[in-house]
């Protein structure tokens, strides 16, 4: 019997989608019609990561994504299942009745009762009653729910007593990688279409620093093109799915990684993931100082949060301006990654909640 069988994305992944399936997902069709399945990166972080790491220690796992949920006979064969965001009343009666043959282990890293209204993508799926239903009943069934930060499990432990915090990390191979380094200073920020908020905080910093700095310094947007939001001339490159084949870090040249966020309640319960992906890269980071990045950026060490527009402005003064110590910032990031953030020490933290109920 195969250890565990791991679910993921219910929805498609949208980056990957060419405009035709863009065209067929509006109409109503899925996975089962050729549109992509994932892993997203929730998929990635939280699913396929963290299983392939153990199948790298042994272990017999097994993955799919869709809706109803990928393979059922597969998944029935397992000694335990793990969904992630399983948000669909169409799922639940496969969940209900896998619970009566084995344990199921429910999986989620955002706070989906607190979506805020300009994330429009997540706003317009987890703002429906019959969702959030779904996702509680979901949660209520499991043995163990999993989560990324303990503000997170506050919020489903009304849900389910029995919530564990299994951090995100990232693979320990991206400490290997050697990004490329352009003629001018990057700064740079990567993130989806839920950041418009976040972006706009930083705007007038931004703007003012292209102005000043425009021949030593360039601005580079991964992800969601925010160009307009900015209004000042900059690089953009297109999201890049998260795989294992690590793409996706190698479009990251940043010298200087932004991480901006307004603090919501939403913001709240989110990982400290892009900080972590920056500093695993050798990049410092400019952090906003709220929940995620409190307890990962330190002052001065591994990158600086800013607690107001005139530390934005300040501290992105002096890291172009300042070489080494970019370099000393972004070196230390990467040695406090590997000491505690990559794959290695989470295989370990997933494996020890999967041997709960194994």
């Amino acid at each position: 019997m195969r250890d565990v069988w791991g679910i993921h994305d219910f929805t498609p992944d949208w980056q990957a989608l060419t405009p035709r399936q863009h065209a067929m997902v509006q109409r109503g069709a899925g996975p089962g019609d050729g549109i992509p399945g994932g892993p997203s990166g929730c998929g990635y972080y939280r699913i396929t990561q963290p299983l392939d790491a153990l199948a790298g220690m042994g272990w017999d796992v097994g993955y799919g994504a869709g809706e109803p949920p990928c393979n059922p006979a597969a998944a029935r064969e397992a000694r335990v299942i793990i969904a992630q965001r399983m948000d669909k009343h169409s799922a639940l009666p496969y969940w209900r009745r896998w619970r009566a043959w084995q344990p199921l282990i429910y999986e989620i890293d955002d706070n989906v009762f607190e979506v805020d209204v300009t994330n429009w993508q997540a706003y317009r799926t987890y703002s429906k009653g019959d969702i959030q239903d779904a996702v509680s009943q979901a949660a209520s069934v499991a043995d163990i729910v999993t989560v990324t930060t303990g503000p997170l499990a506050d919020v489903m432990s009304q849900f389910n007593p029995e919530v564990r915090v299994v951090p995100n990390t990232v693979d320990e191979r991206v400490l290997a990688i050697d990004r490329c380094r352009q003629p001018k200073v990057v700064v740079g920020w990567m993130g989806g279409a839920s950041h418009a908020r976040d972006i706009a905080l930083i705007a007038p910093t931004l703007r003012t620093m292209l102005d000043r700095h425009g021949k030593k310094a360039e601005l580079h947007i991964v992800g969601t093109d925010f160009r307009p939001t900015v209004g000042r001339d900059a690089r953009y490159t297109d999201w890049v799915p998260v795989r294992a084949n690590l793409d996706f870090y190698r479009t990251i040249d940043f010298d200087i990684g932004l991480a901006p966020l307004t603090g919501t309640r939403f913001d709240q319960s989110k990982s400290a993931i892009k900080a972590i992906e920056y500093n695993a890269l050798g990049i410092p980071v400019l952090a906003s100082d709220c929940e995620p990045y409190r307890d990962f950026i330190q002052d001065g060490v591994n990158g600086y949060l800013c607690r107001s527009k005139q530390d934005w402005g300040r501290r992105l003064e002096e890291l172009i301006s300042d070489k080494a110590a970019r370099e000393q910032l972004g070196a230390a990031g990467r040695e406090l990654v590997r000491a505690n953030h990559t794959m290695v020490t989470g295989v370990k933290a997933w494996a020890a909640v999967l041997g709960e109920v194994m």
